[in-house]
């Protein structure tokens, strides 16, 4: 019975592999050809919504980024929404010297999502581009990002967000792997047009669309899924006009402490109980169906050398496909790719998923002071 079940993980993981590598191909037959005109001159109007609750660490060098800008002055105003912080900044953005058109607005609601989109609701331009009080931008990301060849045929533009991490510590590393295999995954799933995922951190969308979509109204009770829950309302409506540009990258901080990164990931699992996309549903099943039997192989692994067989085998298709995956991702972003940081990913994070889910099962969700 029990060299059935192993077998069945490792026929398990063998289907997530072979999903891996179907990613991989799309990178190398669209991805990797995808262009477009960084010196495009005919570019959008773009009101630019940065919802923040307690950021006064982090507005300064947003703020610093926002003023190297090299997007036209008249086509940009930053319009800030204060999620009810109670630390400084606000003084911060008040005193702030930017160049571009600026508006800072006090949430009537609580919530991201409510931030979002009363910010939406008050912008002036056709286009939104949502983004978080702790990322940071290259002067020409947002450029980029409103520079896709097919602009004036598209809802929704998803850029790409990168981890940073603050050290070379195992948190770190699995982290920064983690976000790739998921940035690199998205990216191919929207090249295919079969949304998966993508981040609200670098996203741009048409405001007429967003109103016409009705916003977050079908999912404004969930505390998370202001990015994906999103772009699914628009693919239901408009499912070849939302599009990938990975040319627009940018970037946020790793978490620091192990507490905060099963918050930050049991925030993320909340959110899928309420996917009813069938294609989403199938690959979440596969996901956790991979990794909790890789869990299993291993713990199998110290009862006979047999097991430790199978669970090799199961590790060396899952670390071929990943590594396939994320060589392609670094490469393109001309990173150092590093086959020890991948196989790290690839034995440490069933372990830390299963932990993950378990948490997630046995503790209430919090984030930033707030209940999911």
């Amino acid at each position: 019975m029990i060299e059935g079940i192993l077998w069945s993980c490792l026929l398990m993981n063998m289907l997530y592999s072979f999903w891996i590598r179907g990613l991989s191909k799309v990178w190398d037959e669209k991805v990797v050809s995808f262009f477009i005109d960084e010196k495009k001159e005919k570019l959008p109007t773009v009101s630019l919504i940065i919802p923040f609750r307690n950021e006064e660490k982090n507005l300064t060098a947003l703020l610093n980024d926002i003023n190297q800008f090299d997007y036209p002055l008249e086509l940009l105003e930053c319009v800030f929404v204060n999620d009810h912080s109670d630390d400084d900044g606000v003084p911060i953005l008040e005193n702030a010297n930017l160049k571009y058109s600026i508006r800072i607005i006090n949430a009537t609601s609580h919530g991201k999502k409510a931030a979002i989109a009363q910010g939406v609701d008050e912008a002036k331009n056709t286009w939104i581009v949502t983004t978080d009080a702790d990322t940071r931008w290259n002067s020409n990301a947002l450029r980029l990002l409103l520079s896709h060849p097919k602009l004036n045929e598209v809802e929704m533009i998803c850029g790409v967000v990168e981890l940073k991490g603050s050290g070379n510590d195992l948190l770190s590393i699995l982290q920064v792997q983690e976000y790739a295999i998921l940035q690199a995954g998205g990216i191919a799933s929207l090249f295919r047009h079969e949304p998966l995922l993508n981040s609200g951190a670098n996203l741009a969308f048409r405001k007429m669309s967003f109103v016409e979509v009705e916003g977050y109204k079908t999912h404004a009770h969930l505390a998370s899924g202001d990015d994906v829950f999103l772009m699914l309302s628009f693919a239901d409506k408009w499912n070849d006009s939302v599009v990938s540009n990975p040319k627009s990258k940018i970037t946020t901080k790793t978490v620091e402490t192990w507490s905060e990164y099963f918050q930050q990931r049991n925030r993320w699992g909340k959110k899928v109980s309420y996917y009813k996309d069938k294609s989403i549903l199938q690959v979440g099943l596969l996901f956790l169906l991979a990794n909790l039997s890789m869990v299993v192989m291993l713990f199998s692994a110290f009862n006979s050398l047999y097991y430790l067989l199978l669970f090799l085998v199961a590790i060396l298709f899952r670390f071929n496909a990943e590594q396939s995956l994320l060589k392609r991702y670094h490469s393109y972003y001309n990173q150092t790719f590093q086959i020890s940081h991948v196989l790290t990913l690839s034995v440490l994070y069933p372990i830390v998923f299963l932990i993950t889910l378990v948490l997630g099962i046995l503790t209430p969700g919090t984030w930033k002071g707030r209940k999911l």
